[in-house]
């Protein structure tokens, strides 16, 4: 399980009211020596974390003058977020004393409760029943479990109901380990891959897969489900839709998200401040890459403030095909793709089809590389039962008619970085 990913947030994110208290030299000479150690000794990208780490002291003297704790840590955000590209560093501060083996710990209580609490709701912020029996969620955050696990767990077993789901992810900066939670309400089948870790500091390989178990009802791995992106969608939330995306499962629709894939630390540096360190970096087992600095693409992209009436059209279209048997849920997959505008159908529309009928139609034509960290249990990823074939509807002229009138060939395609490719016949009607 990756670590928990907390929201993206200004660097004010410990500040509370400051009195008297002012930054002095000797406290910047303190907090910039042993952030370019911590830099250079466990940033998770060794070459540039050296380079930060040496151009540290020449860009501190333009905060010399600084001396609200405020203003000092929001401005040394600033430049290494500029000059790494990593919208999870940066510099925090808190008014309470941290201890000196404090980091994480010491920063937890009341600002936790302020990011994930019941002020927040857990993160969930709207529930509603849509015509169409489509339900939409919208969760600005994911709380680690053991605040907010129940609350999350109640709204997953309400759009459970749900004939389609529309997950709004638009608004949230990210979060805990309730991202896994989430995921595994939509899928049928437990430990199924999701990002794992590489970790700098231990140079270790975390695997993640969704959960054996989640309580009560699974909106399950087989009905249309959207996820709306946007700019702001960061950290774990982006975790959440890359994942999905990377299984086939959903679709997504907005803009691309923010481009946050490394897990952090706090770790001290004075006794007020402490660095927003990222030490990891999450690998998809099957992408073989992440979301850093590119974001998650979405699969239907429109502006972030279209992005519900867009899922809304998609939905609509989804669940006015393919209702009876499992031949109209074939054809209605076909037909679908004219919806989707992005030329792919996700994994859900054929996850309804036995192990033997996808072993039948797909071949799976590439594996993961040996040189592959994770290839010890992403092989046992890679077996075509357990791979949905997503295809794409080809032009008509292009298209190869079989024997049969009533058989069209449809190639599947797959996204970038991707593992297998296989061919599906469905019947047309």
């Amino acid at each position: 399980m990756i670590r928990p990913l907390l929201p993206m947030c200004v660097c004010l994110l410990f500040a509370g009211n400051l009195h008297a208290q002012t930054l002095h030299p000797e406290d910047q000479a303190q907090i910039l020596r042993n952030a370019a150690v911590l830099l250079e000794q466990r940033y998770v990208d060794p070459e540039l974390g050296r380079r930060l780490a040496r151009a540290l002291p020449r860009a501190s003297q333009a905060w010399r003058a600084i001396g609200d704790p405020h203003a000092y840590a929001a401005k040394v955000t600033e430049w290494l977020r500029e000059q790494s590209g990593d919208g999870h560093l940066g510099l925090s501060y808190s008014e309470t004393p941290i201890a000196e083996d404090g980091g994480e710990t010491d920063f937890g209580g009341s600002e936790m409760e302020r990011w994930y609490g019941a002020g927040v709701n857990h993160g969930v912020q709207r529930i509603e029943r849509l015509d169409g029996n489509i339900m939409l969620l919208e969760l600005s955050v994911f709380p680690p479990t053991d605040m907010g696990g129940d609350v999350i767990a109640a709204a997953m077993n309400v759009v459970a109901q749900g004939d389609a789901l529309i997950l709004d992810l638009r608004r949230n900066g990210g979060g805990g380990d309730a991202a896994n939670l989430v995921t595994g309400y939509l899928l049928d089948e437990p430990n199924q891959p999701l990002s794992g870790t590489y970790d700098r500091p231990t140079q270790t390989l975390r695997a993640n897969t969704s959960p054996v178990w989640v309580p009560g009802r699974r909106f399950g791995g087989t009905k249309p489900l959207f996820v709306l992106t946007s700019r702001r969608t960061f950290s774990a939330a982006e975790a959440v839709a890359y994942n999905l995306q990377a299984l086939g499962r959903a679709v997504i629709v907005g803009e691309t998200t923010g481009g946050g894939a490394h897990p952090y630390e706090f770790r001290r540096v004075h006794a007020h401040f402490a660095l927003d360190l990222p030490e990891g970096r999450s690998i998809n087992p099957i992408t073989q890459g992440n979301w850093q600095g590119v974001g998650v693409q979405p699969d239907v992209e429109v502006p972030a403030d279209r992005a519900l009436d867009r899922a809304l059209e998609l939905a609509r279209g989804a669940l006015g095909e393919g209702k009876g048997n499992p031949e109209d849920r074939d054809a209605s997959a076909a037909r679908w793709l004219d919806w989707l505008d992005v030329g792919c159908v996700p994994g859900t529309l054929l996850s309804s089809l036995s192990s033997e009928e996808i072993r039948d139609n797909c071949a799976l034509h590439a594996s993961a590389p040996e040189e592959n960290p994770l290839s010890p249990t992403f092989s046992t990823y890679a077996q075509p039962a357990l791979v949905d074939c997503r295809p794409v509807l080809l032009e008509p002229a292009a298209q190869e008619v079989d024997q049969s009138p009533d058989l069209r060939r449809l190639h599947a395609s797959v996204r970038p970085g991707e593992i297998d490719t296989c061919t599906r016949q469905v019947p047309l009607r």
